[in-house]
């Protein structure tokens, strides 16, 4: 073949195995199944098998060091998620299952493998090193679907996480031994290949983690200076010793892991987009290189080896790392059922067989690939499959989730939590502000955690596991749609709500959330007008006569709650509860505080603005005087807002208070609104500035200014007024 039809050979393999790869991961994780089921099933048929659109003979000497720095930028990867903490706090269960149990594993499986297929003693210990881990690719996709009781979730979400490093590093350290010979110079090469690999991972992790302290990288550059620092690390290892790359990839991730600089969680994030990317392409092209016949020749010995594994030596790891930690034993049999390997174990296994080609200490390079390719498939396929059934025969199916969650501490989502309670349904309150949790449950028993809402992952926390709807009372209405957007990936559309303003602009349909209580203002208002006074939530019985202008927010019975977006056009009945909120009226009077009132001269409203907003700047400080003016004059020459009489209402929204406030300005000499023929002089003004986010009380105060002022008598009573007290006297009576 020419070097030109080998090159573009090459540039279609690689462009194959990257579209191909993302594509299948993308459907994968859109269906809800393992990503290595589909990866693995595409790269035969791409590969020379089938269609032999994948040829990874065409890379020619660069596959070797392309799948070792893949391998070793996702081994970086795992090493970072190693939480050492979630170990310390972890079960004894799971901290048998990393420790004990990862002894019982390999020790077992190599005894199954060298006394049931006689391979030589190093074969058996590498492939058994090979199959400690888990998967937590292929594990967490799993618990998602079945939805098993906290308890067991707890314990295979936690194993599958921290087992994958531990098992890598004991998979790598098993390799770097056994491929250093025998003899005073083999321990030689080995001993120094664990120093340079150690310390060279130790040198990487510290640049990683000062890079990352220090912000030495540009904030949109982190996640690449990192990848570069991976790279370097493994680079700079193989160099100085041959194989030595893998180990320093995985201790490199370990110091960020432990350190946790600022940035990690980001470059956490953008290291599992890479390390995606890297796992699709490498198996795709790993996956094309399999061939049929190697499972053939595997054998019934073969095979009945991956059984024990299955079965004996899975089960024995659950017996001796649950004694005496009380598990019934329906969980410790579904815990010994489900243990599926993933793509880390796949991936080293192919990296493995292509080292030891040329090593001529191992006979059968091929079989280390083929065992753990074996229990790879067999475990996904038989357990995956059957994991609900066995869940469904075993009792282990978690309840449906009906419970709620509010997303929003603050007094309104108190009220509301302590309604839905009425239901006997769980309700969890979440914040990512640790302060209003703390606020929220000083003052009730709501059970309230500090989250992060937009994050669909929470739902895998046991205290929020059995939450089956979401109610999002934000501040921030395009938050409320992102956040139900993202978690009715887990409980569905139907089953989130978000309050958006009716006033915002927003639109009152959405496909991601059903909106709710739109003619209410800003939760945190909402709240401010509870701890006020100015509203008042009551819990009437179904078919109570309901008070004068309320909003019925909604209705429970035992075991179930409906949200009413406006009020309800019937009643829910008898044995229901209603929880209904009544605004307060006498919003002028509370908005005018007592003393907010000004005479001013001339006719300029420029100036008798600058003159009332310096009165309400003596008890608002941090109202931005000049903004509030420009805005409100802006308005008046566009739109006048005279009432006639001599009456004028000029008014602002702003997001520096949290209360209405109204201040009367009278002008003897009169101010021009208006133009031409049009204008209009006014000597008499109500300035309303009330926070963002609150229309409803906005144009309540509003509508009480526009009945005051229609008649006759009180005009003329707050123009003859003495003083700003015999102002607000005089209101206080009318009102």
């Amino acid at each position: 073949m020419e070097a030109a039809d080998v090159s573009n050979q090459a540039l279609l393999t690689l462009v194959t195995a990257v579209s191909a790869g993302t594509f299948l991961m993308a459907v994968a994780q859109r269906v809800g199944i393992p990503a290595i089921v589909l990866l693995l099933g595409g790269g035969i048929l791409l590969g020379p098998e089938v269609f032999n659109i994948i040829q990874p003979a065409s890379l020619g000497p660069v596959l070797m060091p392309l799948v070792s720095l893949a391998v070793g930028l996702i081994l970086f990867e795992a090493g970072m998620t190693l939480d050492f903490a979630g170990y310390k706090t972890a079960s004894k269960v799971i901290q048998r299952l990393l420790t004990i149990g990862t002894l019982i594993t390999w020790v077992g499986t190599t005894a199954a493998i060298y006394y049931i297929i006689g391979t030589q003693i190093e074969t058996a210990l590498l492939s058994a090193s090979l199959v400690i881990v888990t998967g937590p690719t292929v594990i967490l996709p799993l618990l998602k679907r079945i939805k098993v009781i906290p308890r067991v979730h707890h314990i295979l979400q936690w194993e599958g996480v921290l087992i994958d490093p531990v098992g890598v590093f004991v998979a790598i350290l098993c390799f770097e031994f056994l491929t250093s010979g025998s003899g005073m110079a083999a321990a030689t090469d080995f001993g120094l290949r664990v120093v340079v690999g150690v310390g060279v991972g130790l040198f990487g992790g510290f640049v990683t983690y000062y890079i990352l302290k220090k912000r030495w990288a540009p904030e949109h550059l982190v996640g690449v200076a990192t990848l570069g620092c991976a790279a370097f690390t493994f680079g700079l290892s193989e160099m100085l010793i041959g194989e030595a790359g893998l180990l320093s990839a995985v201790i490199a991730g370990f110091v960020p892991a432990i350190l946790k600089p600022i940035d990690l969680k980001r470059v956490k994030d953008f290291k599992a987009e890479v390390a995606d990317l890297l796992i699709a392409v490498l198996f795709m092209v790993l996956a094309s290189r399999l061939e049929l016949v190697q499972f053939l020749e595997f054998g019934w010995r073969g095979w009945l080896v991956v059984a024990v594994v299955m079965v004996v030596v899975r089960p024995v790891n659950i017996l001796v790392c649950t004694a005496g930690q009380g598990l019934p034993w329906r969980e410790k049999a579904f815990l010994s059922w489900l243990a599926p390997r993933g793509i880390v174990a796949a991936s080293m296994a192919s990296l493995f067989r292509i080292m030891l080609e040329d090593n001529p200490m191992f006979k059968d390079p091929a079989f280390v690939e083929t065992f753990t390719y074996s229990v790879i498939i067999t475990t996904i396929v038989i357990e995956g499959l059957l994991a609900n059934r066995v869940a469904i025969l075993l009792g282990l199916k978690r309840p449906e989730a009906t419970g709620w969650l509010i997303v929003g501490a603050h007094d309104f989502s108190r009220r509301l939590a302590t309604f839905l309670m009425k239901s006997g349904l769980p309700v969890v309150v979440i914040d990512s502000n640790m302060r209003a949790v703390k606020a929220l449950t000083s003052r009730s028993n709501i059970q309230a955690y500090q989250r992060d809402a937009r994050d669909p992952a929470i739902f895998e926390d046991e205290k929020i596991m059995g939450l089956g709807n979401v109610i999002a009372l934000t501040d921030n209405e395009d938050l409320n749609l992102v956040i139900c957007n993202r978690l009715s990936e887990v409980t569905g559309r139907d089953n989130v709500y978000a309050w958006v303003s009716g006033a915002s602009g927003n639109p009152l349909e959405s496909e991601n959330a059903n909106i709710v209580w739109s003619n209410l203002p800003k939760p945190s208002m909402l709240s401010a007008e509870i701890r006020q006074y100015e509203s008042r939530f009551f819990q009437l019985d179904g078919n109570a006569e309901l008070p004068f202008d309320s909003l019925v927010l909604g209705a429970v019975s035992e075991n179930k709650v409906e949200i009413y977006p406006e009020n309800p056009d019937t009643l829910p009945g008898e044995g229901a509860t209603q929880m209904v909120v009544v605004r307060s009226s006498n919003h002028l009077k509370r908005g005018l505080s007592m003393g907010l009132a000004i005479d001013v001269s001339g006719n300029n409203l420029s100036s008798a603005l600058n003159s009332a907003l310096d009165l309400v700047l003596l008890k608002y400080p941090n109202l931005p005087k000049e903004q509030l003016i420009t805005e409100i004059t802006a308005r008046e020459r566009e739109f006048p807002t005279v009432l006639g009489h001599g009456v004028a209402v000029p008014h602002v929204f702003t997001r520096h208070i949290s209360n209405r406030i109204c201040c009367i300005i009278r002008s003897p000499d009169g101010i021009t609104f208006g133009n031409g023929d049009s204008s209009e002089q006014v000597h008499l003004m109500f300035l309303v500035i009330s926070p963002s986010g609150d229309p409803v009380g906005h144009l309540a105060m509003m509508a009480e200014i526009a009945n005051l002022i229609s008649h006759v008598e009180m005009r003329a009573r707050l123009l003859g007024a003495e003083d700003a007290a015999e102002i607000t006297q005089v209101i206080g009576e009318e009102q």
